[in-house]
């Protein structure tokens, strides 16, 4: 009797410890996921999904984190390491928004910063030891640097100035010319034509005689030289060092979506296209031609899935006003780019 009644005991207590790990099972939710209010969380920190209608008017501050794809040239001087091989690149800027006519947005864009590629690389072949890869810089001279802030670019962005949360955000394309000036912005750069008589990989002939549309470049840096200036350096030994001079054109196209009231983030094609028209330049002490820098320099492909964060910078939720003036700085932007994480 007293092993029956201790067998039944025990029945009783596995059944009831069964049905409370049941009931624990049906009500346990996704960890983290449920907060005390009973609404689903969003993770996406300072860009977590809003709600409402948002008005886009005011200052906002942008960085655009890219992705350059490279790829060797055939029988380049400078070998990639690897090859192909996708660098980060990054744009600084200031965006302010105000209301146009009809009800479109206006735009004025402040680049504040361009940060270009760093390339893995070797001289003539890839080092079988790593640790003797180059890293190539591809920098904006001083005097291009300086110039950026000050460029106002204006266009009419086709977008409303009030929003809903979760709505797309793709404003129009706009063109931005350095170094040279067009009938029509996207006309063909000037480039090296080394077809022309002495503008070969051999030939003596120098820019005005090797360039197309050689009249159309402006030295918007004001360095005194031929359209803007970038810089390439390889860092200590010098193997590969020199000057480019350059013309470029930007038509950023950003794709992304109202998130909240102070976030706006997607996809950004940068749309970059470069020619060099002058250069000096030298790989391990050889002084390069600008035809055959040219032959050299692998083609800077700007992904299309590179990513923008823009955040509002006129409001104290996100500090970018260092002074309280309230006009916000590319100078602010940098003191706070920590923002950019949050």
């Amino acid at each position: 009797m007293n092993l029956r009644r201790a067998i039944m005991q025990r029945l009783l207590f596995i059944f009831a410890i069964s049905i409370l790990l049941v009931a624990c099972a049906e009500e346990k939710e996704e960890p983290g996921r449920i907060d005390f209010d009973g609404k689903v969380p969003n993770f996406d920190g300072i860009c977590a999904d809003g709600e409402g209608s948002i008005d886009v008017r005011g200052q906002w501050a942008g960085i655009a984190n890219l992705q350059v794809e490279l790829v060797a040239r055939s029988g380049a001087l400078v070998a990639l390491c690897p090859n192909p091989q996708i660098q980060p690149a990054e744009l600084v800027m200031l965006i302010n928004l105000t209301e146009g006519e009809g009800g479109s947005t206006n735009v004025e864009l402040q680049l504040c910063d361009l940060e270009l590629p760093t390339i893995l690389a070797g001289v003539g072949s890839c080092p079988s030891d790593p640790s003797r890869i180059l890293e190539l810089a591809i920098l904006p001279s001083d005097a291009l640097a300086e110039l950026l802030p000050t460029l106002r670019i204006e266009f009419d962005s086709g977008l409303p100035s009030t929003i809903n949360a979760g709505d797309d955000f793709i404003p129009d394309s706009f063109v931005e010319l350095l170094g040279v000036e067009l009938d029509d912005p996207r006309d063909p750069l000037p480039y090296w034509n080394e077809s022309r008589t002495n503008c070969g990989l051999g030939g003596k002939g120098g820019p005005a005689d090797c360039v197309e549309d050689y009249d159309r470049i402006q030295d918007s840096d004001g360095d005194g030289n031929l359209g803007v200036t970038l810089f390439a350096n390889s860092g200590v030994g010098g193997l590969v060092e020199g000057e480019a001079y350059t013309t470029i054109r930007l038509a950023p196209q950003l794709e992304g979506t109202i998130r909240n009231d102070i976030c706006i983030d997607g996809t950004i094609a940068l749309n970059l296209d470069f020619t060099i028209v002058d250069s000096i330049a030298s790989v391990s002490g050889i002084v390069l031609s600008t035809p055959l820098l040219n032959a050299n320099i692998p083609p800077l492909n700007f992904l299309s899935d590179s990513r923008f964060k823009l955040l509002r910078a006129d409001t104290t939720r996100v500090p970018f006003d260092d002074d309280g003036d309230g006009i916000i700085t590319c100078e602010e932007v940098r003191n706070n780019r920590g923002n950019f994480l949050r």
